[in-house]
């Protein structure tokens, strides 16, 4: 990443901010990459995945509009995102609850989603008040139409995934959200 980062820095006719932005975009891509290369690997030796995908799909939209839960360094990220598609894809895989339950769960999600959302990295700008609005907006339309693939789906085996992906998303963004809540509190005490 270093190398990268020393090439981009010696563009001359990028500004400095254009240059972060580049290296930011660049390791995004490698690093969630790579997670996503061997989570593919992983999950299809032990025959989930089309689990894994299935989730995948759900959970990308609802992370990119919502944020969450974000981690300082690579390893920790992913040990999580394992752990997350792990619990969703093999553990709670065989726990299916009825319909009616799940569709409350899932709306409750939705409602949850829309009401802490989004919850930025502590290293991105804060986001504006129509910024905020928006991603509020897109959360909530993203979840309730996950909510509808999953209730469309009901009878499939897929559709536990894509209610366990949205539950564990729901908790990982409350979990976001005290813990930012907390570190503000922090920071006014100081």
């Amino acid at each position: 990443m270093r190398a990268i980062s020393n090439y981009i820095n010696s563009i001359p006719d990028l500004s400095k901010t254009d240059k972060a932005r580049l290296t930011y975009i660049i390791s995004c891509i490698i690093y969630e990459g790579s997670k996503i290369l061997l989570f593919l690997a992983f999950f299809f030796c032990i025959h989930k995945l089309d689990g894994f995908i299935y989730s995948l799909i759900i959970l990308l939209p609802l992370r990119i509009i919502s944020g969450g839960l974000h981690f300082k360094h690579y390893a920790a990220c992913l040990l999580f995102s394992f752990l997350y598609f792990y619990v969703v894809n093999v553990l709670l895989m065989p726990f299916k609850l009825p319909l009616t339950i799940s569709f409350i769960l899932l709306t409750v999600c939705a409602v949850i989603n829309y009401k802490i959302g989004p919850i930025t990295s502590n290293s991105r700008p804060q986001l504006q008040p129509e910024e905020i609005r928006k991603g509020k907006l897109n959360i909530f339309i993203a979840t309730c139409y996950d909510l509808i693939l999953t209730i469309l789906f009901f009878d499939s085996a897929i559709s536990t995934v894509g209610f366990w992906t949205i539950v564990l998303h729901t908790l990982q963004l409350v979990l976001a959200f005290w813990k930012k809540k907390r570190g503000e509190i922090c920071v006014q005490k100081d």
